[in-house]
């Protein structure tokens, strides 16, 4: 399902903005609403935003954005990334797994999935 994330006006246009994914979590014995499921970069471009893992599929680092490069960077391992996700540098074995996103009532929502990494293709976890 979808998790509601940001409002789009709160978003600036090629301007990569890194927001927090609270969501429900289910298991065997639990059900917990409002956990931190994880993080997300968000793209805006128009009216239309896309969402980036902010874990590096390479090792599970975290994927930082520098501003002044104008791209996304692993600071372990030096994996580096163009704004639209593409690798451009490093051992990482793919691009930046995008997230699926939609648009409703101003407010920005993402379908939350884990991916394996150390993959070529991108595997569920």
């Amino acid at each position: 399902s979808f998790v509601r994330i940001a409002r789009l006006d709160d978003l600036v246009d090629s301007e990569p903005r890194k927001v927090g994914v609270r969501g429900q979590v289910l298991d065997a014995w639990t059900r917990a609403s409002e956990e931190r499921l994880g993080a997300v970069w968000l793209v805006r471009s128009g009216s239309s935003v896309t969402a980036y893992s902010t874990i590096c599929p390479h090792l599970g680092c975290g994927v930082d954005f520098r501003a002044r490069e104008r791209k996304f960077a692993c600071p372990c391992h030096g994996s580096a990334f163009a704004i639209d996700g593409r690798r451009v540098a490093g051992p990482s074995p793919r691009d930046l797994d995008p997230l699926v996103t939609r648009v409703r009532d101003g407010w920005v929502e993402v379908r939350w999935r884990r991916l394996r990494q150390g993959r070529r293709l991108r595997v569920e976890i």
